[in-house]
């Protein structure tokens, strides 16, 4: 876990010193610290799970894929529904030039 300093003083986690402004890997005995989720609830740092985000990057991927294939599916549904009404139109077209045809003769 990571964290980032967003006050204007130094914070000191175990013997790790976090200078304002810097990001710096949280010692692991201090992973869910209670102190340092105070520290983030009242906004002077900002803890980063590495593995969370990567997982959320991961899963939010995931989704925009699903998605896009999805839309090109139903994209691809239209058109071959539009294709098709476009048949069905020029089938009647052509029967109806028959019958006026058929009615000269």
């Amino acid at each position: 876990m990571k964290v980032t300093n967003n006050s204007v003083k130094i914070i000191n986690i175990g013997e790790l010193s976090v200078l304002p402004g810097a990001t710096e890997i949280v010692p692991k005995d201090f992973v869910g610290n209670p102190v340092l989720k105070f520290l983030e609830k009242r906004g002077d740092i900002a803890l980063f799970d590495e593995e969370a985000a990567a997982k959320e990057a991961e899963e939010a991927k995931a989704r925009a894929e699903a998605e896009a294939k999805l839309k090109a599916e139903a994209e691809a549904k239209a058109k071959a529904e539009e294709a098709k009404a476009k048949a069905a139109d020029a089938a009647k077209a052509k029967a109806a030039e028959g019958n006026t045809t058929q009615k000269k003769a």
